[in-house]
């Protein structure tokens, strides 16, 4: 066994990013990105990255063939897509079912929320996050552990605020006014299109609405949807009103988000003096857009926004340490950035 040797994944519906831990400094020994592994995408293949990921990062402790075939003291997963307690019990036994090819002598398995929360604020720390990258949701834990949640829902039912949302509803305004119908938000009108009409045509290899039909049905691919919000960011960065409007829109759905789960923690909890909420996901990027309408849409709600600074992977490595009984020495100021206090 690698004995003080944690590995954290965190995982998500375009990529996946490995930590391994030292249990007793909190180093990081080493780093590897890997494909997708959220199991609604395809569980197959997110078994697979798991196993790819962790065998990489083996190799790094020796080449033998006995190095391949240890186990690492503890793996950590926190990915996107495990709320139920039958899909994770269905990766931890697929994880295990092949013998000496099993990766730990110890499993945990969260979802992608709780890692970030772990990474910036430790145990037994109320706090709240909000995922804003491919898809979008919301989840805020009690000093009692007791979690509250509202999105998450998937990209037909909710994702609201998220990159595929903003690129959707973007990609329906513009089909909308080549169409001469207008748009279905009506403070649009002002805004020319031609800038984004161009990148979004460049961006899908397109040349007319028509193509966008298997895009969408026969060939769908969420994160490639979602991957045209950079271009929409890149123009907002480059003044156009109507990108910068996009976000501005974000903001609003976001903060309902945050909302919800904060009626939900108050109806348990008294109101804290300051909410600490983490921003997790590539949207935030964009927070100079974002922000204003998020903040104004808030109801008042007192709180410190945070970023991570690096992977939530290393939430993943705590877990599963403290389920052996090691708290592993995080320096938790370091991995956060301050971004807004009200």
């Amino acid at each position: 066994m690698l004995k003080q040797l944690f590995v954290g994944i965190e995982g998500g519906a375009t990529c996946s990013k490995l930590v391994v831990l030292s249990g007793r400094t909190g180093r990081i020994l080493c780093r590897k990105h890997g494909g997708p592994t959220n199991p609604w995408l395809s569980f197959d293949s997110t078994i697979k990255n798991i196993r790819s990921l962790v065998d990489s990062a083996r190799m790094n402790f020796g080449q033998q063939e006995s190095f391949r075939n240890t186990r690492f003291q503890g793996l950590g997963l926190t990915l996107s897509g495990v709320d139920s307690h039958q899909i994770q019990r269905k990766i931890l036994d697929s994880l295990c079912m092949k013998g000496n090819k099993c990766l730990a002598n110890e499993y945990h398995l969260a979802s992608d929320t709780l890692g970030p929360l772990e990474t910036a604020f430790g145990p037994r720390q109320a706090g709240c996050v909000l995922i804003s990258g491919t898809g979008s949701c919301a989840r805020m834990i009690s000093k009692a552990g007791k979690l509250y949640r509202a999105g998450g829902w998937g990209h037909i039912l909710s994702d609201e605020g998220s990159a595929y949302h903003t690129s959707l509803k973007l990609i329906r305004l513009i089909i909308q006014r080549i169409e001469h119908r207008g748009s279905e938000h009506i403070g649009t009108r002002k805004y020319d299109i031609s800038t984004l009409k161009d990148l979004m045509f460049r961006y899908f290899k397109i040349s007319s609405i028509k193509e966008f039909m298997p895009l969408f049905y026969s060939t769908f691919n969420k994160s490639n949807i979602a991957g045209f919000t950079k271009e929409i960011a890149q123009a907002a960065n480059n003044n156009d009103p109507l990108a910068q409007y996009c976000f501005t829109r974000a903001g609003y759905y976001l903060a309902s988000l945050l909302k919800s789960v904060y009626r939900q923690y108050l109806e348990d909890n008294p109101k804290p003096r300051s909410l600490n909420l983490l921003g997790v996901g590539s949207m935030w990027k964009s927070w100079e857009y974002i922000s204003p309408n998020f903040v104004n849409n808030l109801d008042n709600i007192p709180f410190t926004f945070h970023t991570l600074k690096d992977t939530s992977a290393i939430g993943a490595a705590s877990f599963v340490a403290r389920k052996v009984g090691i708290e592993i020495p995080l320096n938790r100021k370091q991995l956060v950035n301050i971004i807004y206090k009200n």
